[in-house]
């Protein structure tokens, strides 16, 4: 048997936590984020991800120090690239023509009322996020949704249950540029 991942939790400050301004976005988008560094003990040509993920959630003073329950019953997990460094990648939401989901202005472009995976969509870019049906899911494609910046700007788009969204997209756009380049 293999000897179990050790674990060590870095005490690592994220300058981003710490900015007025996107605190308040935070909190008016409703999102609370928690970051947390850890290192590990084996080289990284060693590494079984399903092993390391386990091990990652079995250890109990691990846990403990994140205040999580340690009866975890799933985990699910998806690895996420991080092959995009330019906020040039979300140009195509200027290019969407029928509908549009941006107006060259930056105005974020409003769509009947629906509801879709719990969350209200009144605007094209929640469609294009969460609706597959939607005309410009496909702005996308599959593999560009596995990328980092794009998940962490969905979440900032779509936010918590009582957000209080942004009818023009300078604020997302900026708020998931300060937090990628961490």
């Amino acid at each position: 048997m293999t000897e179990p991942f050790v674990f060590n939790k870095i005490d690592k400050q994220f300058a981003f936590l710490k900015n007025r301004e996107i605190l308040e976005k935070l909190q008016k988008w409703n999102l609370e984020l928690k970051f947390n560094t850890f290192n590990y003990d084996k080289p990284a040509d060693e590494i079984d991800m399903a092993r390391l993920i386990q091990n990652f959630f079995e250890d109990e003073k691990l846990l403990l120090s994140l205040q999580m329950d340690r009866y975890v019953n799933k985990i699910d997990v998806r690895q996420l690239n991080t092959d995009i460094m330019s906020m040039d990648f979300f140009d195509i939401l200027y290019k969407a023509s029928e509908p549009p989901v941006l107006r060259q202005t930056g105005h974020i472009v409003g769509c009947p009322p629906d509801v879709r995976n719990g969350v209200a969509v009144e605007d094209e870019l929640r469609k294009m996020l969460l609706d597959e049906e939607s005309e410009n899911y496909d702005l996308f494609k599959e593999d560009e949704r596995e990328e980092l910046i794009f998940e962490l700007f969905s979440s900032l788009v779509l936010g918590g249950p009582l957000c209080q969204y942004e009818d023009e997209i300078d604020q997302y756009f900026e708020t998931t540029k300060t937090i990628y380049k961490v």
